[in-house]
């Protein structure tokens, strides 16, 4: 390698004015001008990802209006494929009750299986248990009443 007047000088310790060898004052320079250029980078990668966080934000709205669409088109099709049923009242269950006597009281299983075939309904066995105690009550008490009457 040849030694150049600036390496010698910079290898020599003698500064140029300003009090930087040659050498020194070239690296900054080079040091600068690789700072500008990251920061342009940085700027522009920046710039770069807030285009891709809108193009990401808009997609976002169009599935999430697509998903509200379809949740709508899947509420209609359900609707038409099972229309509400109308939930039985007291006097509905009453009158299955009365059905379910054959001879004797119902048993509260024979009962749930009355509501379930006529209303697809299955009840808890407890809530089957007091509406059969509750409906033997009810109808000894119109049984004696038409009795008295």
């Amino acid at each position: 390698m040849r030694a150049t007047p600036d390496l010698v000088s910079a290898r020599l310790g003698i500064r140029a004015p300003g009090g930087l060898t040659p050498l020194r004052t070239e690296a900054r320079a080079e040091a600068g001008r690789i700072v500008a250029e990251a920061e342009e980078v940085k700027a522009e990668s920046i710039r770069e990802a807030k285009r891709a966080v809108k193009v990401v934000r808009r997609e976002l709205e169009v599935l999430v209006q697509r998903s509200e669409d379809m949740d709508a088109k899947i509420e209609k099709v359900a609707a038409r494929a099972y229309p509400e049923q109308p939930q039985p009242n007291e006097e509905d269950y009453y009158q299955a009750f009365r059905q379910s006597i054959n001879g004797s009281w119902p048993t509260p299983g024979e009962f749930g299986d009355r509501v379930k075939a006529l209303y697809g309904i299955s009840l808890l066995d407890q809530e089957t248990e007091r509406m059969v105690n509750r409906f033997v009550n009810r109808f000894t008490a119109e049984l004696e009443e038409d009795h008295i009457a």
